[in-house]
């Protein structure tokens, strides 16, 4: 017997979770797994690394496809592993990893004892257990591959290296038999048969088996288990290097005494297998870097809290929001918080000096710029990384004047008759993109004009107006009254004659936090009718902050003689768009006569009020 090599020591058990792994990983935890701490199929893949021919590393690989169990094709080396995922880290603390990985590794140990390893992959499993904190993107998880700690009676005797001895083989299975007596010369796709049980017995006296494993792989050690337990003498192993084009081939030995004890079912080795951390038996920390679950909380929702919670619906919902903004700005990120990213503004206005203080959306470098599509930006910016937030479409801004009663256009001017035209075109064809429409301006003539196209267009229309510390929020649905429903007095310009502190929005600061919120969730309620969790809908929500009331009315009746909603205004519109806009701008008076208002005064002036407090009785 030639001089043996040195006692084998075998490479460490090494794990590659990709990236792409870990993102599938908590996409599934999220929505598909949620609380459920049982073990879980998985998938993975011996992968060789090499450098210009030389071997670097084997390792177990880990990417998105690992999920997909159904595949279990041989082709593709895969092997079949467990998957838990401890819901907390204490869990995964006290998890009883030794017992975990030995009833792992006692299967295998009975599958070769009860002579039912058909097949090459049947000799291997690895478990894999993993904590992730989703909250920050952090996983906490260790892979073991169960191996067997025994006296092995294995000797390595001669490794030596064949180069251009055999052609690009389709190799099926990490491990097959060749049905070859020497490997000296060429190895054919026909010298290849299946590795199984049979099979190795029948060549026991001359067994060959080729491999994709390199010299001293972690994965021979469950292999030469195995064949010892076979009584094998002397076995051949030839490893394939697809990268260099050769074989090493590896001759073994083993030297049996009359205690042959291994080869009894009764043999009980120890099971290790747990993978290493920079030298340390522990557990392996990822930190999933420019990635974000910004849905994170709508999915932990429907895990207890709201399981009915329709998330798609929301992710395809288009909101157009008239105005950017203080309101603007908090309605915007509120969808944003509810999974609704097919934002657009509108607004005319451009960033003051003093908007950033109050308006969240804004810095100081946007100072000057449109609001319309400064929001759309900086929007953009908390849910992606800057290299593709000019990729998005689906949240936008347009810098566009909304026509009001009042606000006159010069028709003796084509430019500005033009910019009319494009301004009222465009934003009814926004109207006609989007699903519900929220006003979020800062006049009563500039809600004028959107109130009337979400009564003409069949949109659900939420206005949300302020006052120093009062808000009201008035949902227009068909059949229900619109804003302008509760006045008897007809938009015309406000910001006439003004002074500063009547031209702004003067208003105690959180009035603007919590009305657009409510607006928000009013939205949310009326997407989600049928789960009472979300609470009443309501068609009128009127709040202050100085005595912290609400008023609420579930249902308001439309005005006969509304000025924005009533069938009068509707038809003069539909009729000519164009004329009757430019009218009622130039001429806010008109719509008195067209919604019959007049009429109305008329009816009300030919009634008798007359009223004498002496009738009056004190029942004290």
């Amino acid at each position: 017997m030639n001089k043996e090599l040195d006692t084998i020591k075998y490479y460490p058990f090494q794990s590659n979770p990709t990236r792409e792994f870990w993102v599938e990983l908590s996409r599934k935890k999220i929505d598909e797994y949620k609380l459920n701490d049982d073990i879980l199929p998985i998938n993975g893949k011996f992968i060789n690394i090499y450098n210009n021919g030389i071997f670097l590393k084997e390792e177990l690989k880990l990417d998105e496809k690992s999920f997909e169990t159904s595949n279990e094709s041989e082709n593709d080396h895969i092997v079949k592993g467990h998957l838990k995922i401890l819901n907390t880290k204490e869990d995964f603390k006290k998890l009883d990893k030794a017992s975990l990985l030995n009833f792992y590794g006692t299967q295998i140990r009975e599958n070769m004892y009860s002579s039912e390893i058909h097949k090459p992959l049947n000799l291997y499993t690895f478990i894999m257990i993993v904590y992730a904190d989703l909250k920050y993107n952090k996983y906490i998880y260790w892979v073991g591959m169960p191996s067997f700690i025994y006296k092995t009676r294995c000797k390595l005797y001669k490794n030596y290296i064949l180069y251009g001895v055999y052609e690009i083989l389709d190799i099926k299975c990490p491990i097959m038999i060749v049905n070859k007596k020497k490997i000296t010369d060429k190895i054919e796709q026909t010298d290849l048969i299946n590795f199984n049980h049979e099979n190795i017995l029948k060549h026991k006296k001359n067994l060959n088996i080729l491999v994709t494993f390199p010299v001293y792989s972690y994965n021979l050690k469950n292999l030469i288990f195995y064949l010892e337990y076979l009584s094998i003498t002397k076995v051949d192993i030839i490893h394939v290097n697809m990268s260099s084009m050769s074989y090493t081939i590896s001759e073994y030995e083993f030297e049996y005494k009359e205690n042959h004890f291994i080869s009894s079912s009764l043999f009980r080795p120890e099971i290790s297998g747990w993978e290493m951390s920079k030298g340390k038996m522990k557990p392996k920390i990822f930190h999933l870097t420019n990635t974000q679950f910004s849905n994170l909380n709508l999915k932990l929702m429907k895990w207890r809290a709201l399981p009915a919670l329709n998330i798609s619906c929301l992710s395809s919902m288009k909101c157009l929001l008239i105005g950017a903004g203080t309101l603007g700005c908090h309605v915007s990120r509120s969808l944003l918080s509810w999974g609704i990213q097919n934002i657009t503004f509108i607004d005319n206005g451009i960033v003051s000096p003093s908007n950033p203080l109050r308006q969240t959306l804004y810095q100081y470098s946007d100072i000057g710029k449109p609001k319309a599509t400064q929001a759309a930006y900086r929007l953009k910016q908390i849910i992606m990384p800057e290299s593709d937030i000019y990729l998005n479409k689906k949240i936008k801004g347009y810098k566009l004047e909304v026509p009001m009663p009042g606000h006159i256009i010069d028709q003796t001017d084509i430019s500005s008759i033009q910019e009319f035209e494009k301004n009222l075109t465009n934003l009814i064809q926004l109207f006609e993109d989007n699903d519900i429409v929220f006003v979020l301006t800062d006049s009563r003539e500039s809600r004028w004009l959107p109130t009337l196209l979400g009564q003409v267009y069949n949109k659900t229309v939420i206005n949300v107006a302020l006052g120093f510390d009062t808000f009201l929020i008035i949902k227009q649905e068909k059949g229900l009254g619109c804003y302008f429903c509760n006045d008897a007095v007809a938009p015309e310009n406000s910001s006439k004659n003004r002074t500063l502190d009547q031209q702004c929005t003067v208003t105690r600061p959180g009035v603007s936090n919590i009305a657009a919120s409510i607006a928000v969730e009013l939205l949310i309620g009326i997407v989600h009718k049928n789960i009472e969790k979300l609470g009443t809908l309501y068609n009128q929500i009127r709040g202050t902050i100085g005595d912290y009331k609400y008023s609420l009315s579930s249902h308001s009746n439309s005005f006969k003689y509304c000025t924005s909603c009533s069938l009068n205004v509707i038809k003069y519109f539909e009729v000519n768009p164009v004329k009757c806009v430019l009218n009622i701008s130039n001429n806010p008076g008109y719509l008195k006569e067209i919604s019959g208002l007049n009429t109305f005064y008329e009816e009300l002036s030919g009634l008798n009020f007359d009223y004498n407090l002496e009738d009056e009785t004190d029942d004290d």
